[in-house]
C-alpha cells in the first residue's frame, strides 16, 4: 500500500496524507515530514522520494520574501491589535487541529510495532516460620491451593499470564492494565487461602500424630534391641536392624517436622492483607512480528507506576535495557484526545466507531507461521460512559487487557481492561480522563 505521511506545522501534527495529498497542504521546502520508516521528523527537502513534490514548490526566497511595506504594516497591526492580544492571552481559545480519518489498515500499519505482547510468569508465595513456600494456583471460591513447593520447584512450572501494552513515548514506557502487572489475591481470597491451609493443617495433624506414635514405638523397640542384643547378632541381622532403625529415624524426623509445620499454620492469626504475595519469575514483552518460538526470549521490563485506585486498572512499565529498542520503529500512540480540553468537550458518543489492537488469548492466537501477530478489531460505543469506564462492542478475549482503543482519527480514547458477563461481545475500557490523570498529561 502507499505510504502515509504526517506533517508538522508549528505545534500541530496533521495527517494522514498520501503523497498526492501533500501538494494540497500549505507546505514549504522546510516543512517537517514523518512516516513510519523515519526515525524522526525530517525536512521534506531532505527526503529523496519526495523530490518530485519539492520541485513543484516555490523557492524559499519567494515563499518568505517580505517588502519593507509589510514590516510597516506588521508594526501597525501589532499596535492596533494589542488589546485583542491581551484579551486573547487571558481568554485563550483552544487551537483547532485538522484531522483526517484513518482507515483500519492504515491504523494497524502505523501502530503494529507500538503494541506489544506482555508475558508474566509468576507464583504465589507464603512465608511460614521464616520459610518461603510457593504454589501455582488456588480456587478463588474455596481457597484451596495447589501443592506447596520450593522456589526451584515452582520455577519449572509457574503460572503464565499474557496481556497487551503499548508505547506512550520513544523512551521505552508502556501503558497496560494493573492486573497484568500486579497479580495478587484479594484480601477475601487471602483469607480463604489461610482458612483452607489451617483446616488442612488440623486434618493432617490428627493422622500425623498417629503415624508419629507408631514410628516412635518402633524406633524405641529397635533402639533397645540394638543396644542389648547388637553384639550377639550375626552381621547380617545387625545390618538389617540398623538399616530399619535409620529408616524409621528418618521417617520420624520428617513426620515431626510436618507436625511442627502444621501446628504453626493452625495457630496463625488472621492476617489476610499480607499472608499471600506474588513473585514474578519472568516479566517482559514481545514485539509484533517476532519470529522466535522461544518464549523465554523476551525483552525484560519492570513496573514503574501502578494505580492505587481499585477502579482505575492501569499500570506503567518500561523496558530495562533501552538498547534493545535501537532497531525498533516505534511510533508512540496519539494521546491528543486525552488532553484537558479534549476529554471535557469531546466525550465518546453512542455508536461512535472505535478500534482496538491487541493480543486475544495471548500467545495462543498470536503465534502464527509468520511469527507473533496482533489483531485489530472494531466496534462502537454502546453505552454512555459512567464515571470510570466505557462500554463498547469490540470483540476481545483474555490477553487483550491493556490494549489501546482508538477513535476514527487514530487517537487513543481508552484502554481495554475487562469483558462483560464472560462474553466477548461487550468489553470495558478505562475512561479517557483517568488515563490522562494517570499519565499526568499537561
Amino acid at each position: 500500500m502507499d505510504k502515509i505521511y504526517y506533517i508538522k506545522q508549528g505545534k500541530k501534527q496533521l495527517g494522514a496524507f498520501s503523497k498526492e495529498d501533500l501538494l494540497n497542504e500549505n507546505i514549504t521546502r522546510n516543512t517537517l515530514i514523518w512516516y513510519k520508516e523515519l526515525n524522526k521528523w525530517t525536512s521534506i527537502s531532505k527526503i529523496p522520494e519526495l523530490k518530485e513534490i519539492v520541485d513543484q514548490l516555490p523557492p524559499l526566497d519567494r515563499q518568505f520574501s517580505f517588502k519593507p511595506f509589510f514590516y510597516f504594516l506588521g508594526i501597525i497591526l501589532i499596535s492596533s491589535l494589542g488589546y485583542l492580544g491581551y484579551k486573547q492571552f487571558y481568554n485563550p481559545e483552544p487551537a483547532k487541529i485538522e484531522l483526517k480519518p484513518v482507515s483500519t489498515e492504515e491504523l494497524y500499519n502505523l501502530y503494529s510495532e507500538s503494541v506489544v505482547l506482555i508475558k508474566h510468569a509468576f507464583a504465589y508465595k507464603i512465608t511460614i516460620n521464616n520459610k518461603n513456600l510457593y504454589f501455582k494456583d488456588f480456587n478463588p471460591q474455596t481457597g484451596e491451593t495447589s501443592s506447596l513447593l520450593t522456589l526451584e520447584e515452582i520455577k519449572n512450572n509457574p503460572n503464565i499470564s499474557w496481556g497487551t501494552g503499548f508505547f506512550i513515548d520513544s523512551l521505552g514506557k508502556i501503558l497496560t492494565c494493573r492486573h497484568v502487572v500486579r497479580i495478587a489475591p484479594s484480601a477475601k481470597e487471602q483469607q480463604l487461602i489461610l482458612n483452607y491451609l489451617k483446616n488442612k493443617a488440623q486434618n493432617e495433624l490428627s493422622s500425623l500424630y498417629s503415624i508419629e506414635s507408631q514410628l516412635q514405638s518402633r524406633y524405641n523397640s529397635l533402639d533397645n534391641t540394638l543396644n542389648y542384643y547388637g553384639n550377639s547378632m550375626s552381621m547380617y541381622d545387625y545390618d538389617q536392624y540398623t538399616q530399619e532403625f535409620n529408616d524409621i529415624k528418618n521417617r520420624l524426623d520428617y513426620v515431626q517436622n510436618e507436625i511442627y509445620f502444621f501446628n504453626y499454620i493452625s495457630n496463625i492469626f488472621n492476617n489476610p492483607s499480607n499472608f499471600v504475595s506474588k513473585t514474578s519469575l519472568q516479566f517482559g514483552v514481545f514485539f509484533n512480528k517476532t519470529q522466535s518460538s522461544n518464549y523465554n526470549d523476551y525483552i525484560k521490563c519492570k513496573s514503574v507506576k501502578v494505580s492505587n485506585d481499585e477502579n482505575i486498572d492501569l499500570a506503567l512499565i518500561e523496558v530495562i535495557d533501552k538498547n534493545q529498542l535501537t532497531n525498533k520503529k516505534i511510533y508512540p500512540v496519539n494521546l491528543s484526545r486525552l488532553d484537558s480540553i479534549g476529554y471535557n468537550k469531546s466525550f465518546l458518543k453512542i455508536n461512535e466507531k472505535v478500534r482496538m489492537i491487541g493480543y486475544n488469548r495471548g500467545i495462543e492466537i498470536a503465534q502464527t507461521s509468520t511469527g507473533i501477530n496482533s489483531q485489530i478489531t472494531e466496534g462502537t460505543i454502546s453505552q454512555n460512559a459512567d464515571n470510570y469506564k466505557v462500554l463498547y462492542t469490540i470483540s476481545a478475549l483474555q490477553g487483550s487487557s491493556g490494549s489501546p482503543v482508538f477513535d476514527t482519527y487514530g487517537r487513543l480514547v481508552s484502554v481495554n481492561f475487562a469483558g462483560f458477563l464472560n462474553t466477548q461481545n461487550f468489553n470495558y475500557g478505562i475512561h479517557p480522563k483517568y488515563i490522562h490523570a494517570f499519565l499526568n498529561l499537561k
